[in-house]
């Protein structure tokens, strides 16, 4: 026989065991404790298949325990007969009932009549085992024979329906969600902007250990006090580990790496590792700070922080939760583990040195002058297009200075570019001035800078170098007119074919790539007659700087456009997952002839022209100086678009420019938005300015570009 009892009430359980045994019946029993883990599960199973009967001794404790109930189901599912002996007056638990609840059973609960109980029970043995120590009579032989094929019969009912119930009841689930390790940010050497600190939160599944000798949950419960120090003594946790009525606890928050491996290698846990559940935790860091806020964002997001790589790659660097399932069927557990997928690193093009040195120059700019609001700069590897550094004052927007504007004076390159590439003209080509008037639109006022030009040099007409150089409005609204004013068409078709008009996507999906881009149709009923001469100069069109900024690259590339890109690859542990390309392919849109004419022409701006900030050096560039269109709250009452009823404005000024001008390395773009101001701001001041400091800084760290620099 079998006896499933609780080791606490283990000396009133041997005075019954010595009293069958001196009776010849032999009785397994655990009594000194074995071996935990799939052995001791085998041992149990093979010892009840093997006996005829099972004693179950109902006591307190031991309608407590999990393996009492697991022996009793094991031998219910086998059809092993079941005889309750109740110890004391406990109602059996709900796992116990079922099983049972019509069975009779031996009372030994009142101590003063315990002889008698003891002849019960060897009575009800003898009917269910089928040994009498004495002889019996025929009669007395064919009625226990009658008697175990009942009880057999009975048995094998009762088995077939516990399997019924228990296939068709519902299982029990217990889910613990296993968070994954989310995705570095790191930049294009491998350094991280942005990384997840390793924390742990640790549980322990007290089933796994509840058929643990006592004293080693003990042991461990000394272990854990000691190591983990939160204020529980081990008396505490022996407590919580024996309380099975939580089948989780949890020791610790937040843990540390070495905590946790300290703890994963308390004896315990090395012999039961199922029993040790870890859920990675931690605080998101960025080791610089500031620095790198527009690029990374921040992590986690809320409704004030929806920007950068964080939120607009989060699928990509948050990875998929695991998940545990301990499911319950015929009292035996059953887990299954669903290992989290970890996000995946995004690397970067960004250079760190570069994004600090940027980021550091755009605050001291910002800060020297009051009436500046926001700024931003980008820095394009120019063979590549890859986006080394990218940093802005815009703390509420999602690459919010890559929004449509007018860009003024630093369209005219564009401008330029298609009356070389696409017309008879060269840099020497001289225009006649007419007083700053364009006699085809006499509408529109003379350039004041015009008449100047022929009081100072006594000539009545200037070259197109003369024109880019002091940035004339006049001369880029002659030279559209004289070529386009009969086919406005061509001139828009153009641009579209310089791809100013797409969608510039750098690796992430954020709001700029989703901005309406306007380049106006001469054939509709909004297009007005001075509207080509606007276009010339930059205005009466919507396009991101960074279009502008990827057309300049294409000068400083020879021609050939590449599309800007921020995002490399994403990367797991160390290996590529996958590249990112840019989505659209690079491009040849210019000639090489044109190319040289646009590199001596924006050298020339910066050397004698509005960009002379950059004069003695081998940047070349154009500078840029937008007047803001107003808002209904800024405007007031006043009737102008650009000016407020005190007559403030709003600037944009900026500098697009590469270096070194022969062979260039690098493309810059430095922008910066006033607030409402009566003192005008220029792009050939404040952008052009940073731009030489940016350039000179880098070539100090690249000796090859110190050298041409000089």
């Amino acid at each position: 026989m079998f006896v499933s009892y609780s080791r606490r009430d283990k000396r009133k359980v041997m005075r019954v065991v010595s009293v069958l045994q001196s009776r010849g019946y032999s009785v397994w029993i655990d009594e000194s404790g074995i071996e935990t883990g799939e052995q001791f599960k085998k041992v149990i199973v093979n010892a009840i298949e093997e006996c005829k009967v099972v004693l179950f001794f109902s006591s307190k404790h031991s309608n407590q325990s999990p393996w009492t109930a697991k022996e009793i189901g094991v031998a219910n599912s086998i059809g092993k007969p079941i005889l309750p002996i109740k110890l004391d007056e406990t109602d059996y638990n709900k796992e116990l009932l079922f099983d049972l609840v019509n069975l009779d059973y031996c009372d030994l609960t009142d101590s003063t009549h315990r002889s008698e109980q003891i002849d019960s029970l060897l009575k009800s043995l003898s009917s269910l085992v089928g040994v009498i120590p004495t002889t019996t009579t025929d009669k007395n032989t064919n009625h226990h024979e009658n008697h175990k094929h009942i009880v057999f019969i009975t048995l094998m009912f009762m088995l077939a329906l516990v399997i019924t119930v228990f296939y068709f009841r519902i299982s029990r689930v217990v889910d613990v969600t296993i968070n994954p390790q989310r995705g570095a940010i790191l930049d294009e050497y491998g350094r991280k902007l942005a990384y997840s600190q390793e924390l742990f939160d640790i549980y322990i599944d007290k089933e796994v250990i509840s058929n643990a000798e006592d004293w080693l949950v003990k042991e461990l419960s000394d272990q854990i006090a000691e190591v983990v120090n939160d204020g529980k003594n081990a008396y505490q946790y022996y407590s919580q580990l024996i309380d099975h009525r939580e089948r989780y606890l949890q020791i610790a928050k937040d843990a540390s790496d070495s905590l946790t491996t300290i703890i994963s290698h308390l004896p315990l846990f090395v012999e039961n590792k199922e029993a040790l559940i870890l859920q990675t935790s931690g605080d998101r860091v960025y080791p610089y700070g500031n620095s790198m806020s527009m690029l990374t964002g921040r992590w986690p997001h809320d409704s004030a922080n929806l920007s950068g790589i964080e939120y607009n790659l989060n699928d990509i660097l948050s990875g998929t939760s695991g998940q545990t399932h301990i499911k319950r069927k015929f009292s035996f557990g059953i887990d299954k583990t669903i290992l989290p997928k970890d996000g995946l690193n995004v690397r970067t093009t960004v250079n760190l040195e570069f994004q600090r040195l940027v980021d550091s120059l755009l605050r001291s700019q910002i800060s020297r002058y009051d009436y500046l609001e926001t700024g931003f700069i980008m820095i394009l590897e120019s063979k590549t297009g890859a986006v080394r550094a990218m940093s802005g004052d815009y703390a509420d927007s999602n690459f919010g200075h890559l929004f449509s504007s007018e860009c003024g004076s630093t369209f005219k390159t564009v401008s330029l570019a298609v009356f070389l590439e696409e017309n008879d003209i060269n840099l020497s080509d001289m225009v006649p001035t007419h007083h700053g008037k364009i006699p085809e639109y006499p509408q529109i006022a003379p350039d004041q800078y015009i008449i100047q030009y022929e009081r100072k040099n006594q000539k009545d007409s200037m070259s197109v170098l003369d024109g880019v150089v002091s940035s004339s409005n006049y001369l880029f609204r002659k030279l559209i007119s004289d070529h386009y004013a009969d086919n406005p068409q061509k001139f828009v078709d153009i641009l579209k074919e310089y791809r100013l008009d797409e969608q510039i996507d750098l690796g992430i999906e954020s709001e700029f790539n989703k901005v309406k881009i306007v380049i106006p149709t001469p054939n509709k009923n909004t297009w007005h007659e001075t509207d080509l001469l606007s276009l010339a100069i930059g205005y009466k069109l919507l396009i991101p700087q960074i279009n502008i900024l990827s057309f300049y690259n294409s000068i400083a590339n020879n021609g050939k456009m590449v599309m800007p890109h921020l995002i490399e690859g994403y990367e797991s542990d160390g290996k590529i997952i996958k590249h990112v390309k840019p989505s659209v392919k690079s491009k040849v849109i210019l000639s090489n002839e044109t190319v040289d004419s646009l590199k001596y022409a924006l050298y020339n701006v910066s050397q004698f022209g509005t960009g002379q900030k950059l004069k003695n050096t081998l940047v070349a560039g154009m500078t840029g100086t937008t007047r803001l269109q107003l808002n209904e709250a800024e405007l007031g009452c006043s009737n102008d678009p650009y000016r407020d009823e005190d007559g403030r404005q709003k600037y944009m000024a900026s500098y697009i420019g590469f270096f070194p001008v022969d062979m260039p390395q690098y493309t810059v773009y430095a922008s910066f938005q006033s607030r409402l101001t009566d003192i005008p701001i220029y792009g050939g001041v404040i952008a052009a300015e940073i731009t030489r400091e940016i350039a000179e800084e880098i070539c100090r760290w690249n000796p090859t570009l110190k050298k041409d620099l000089e």
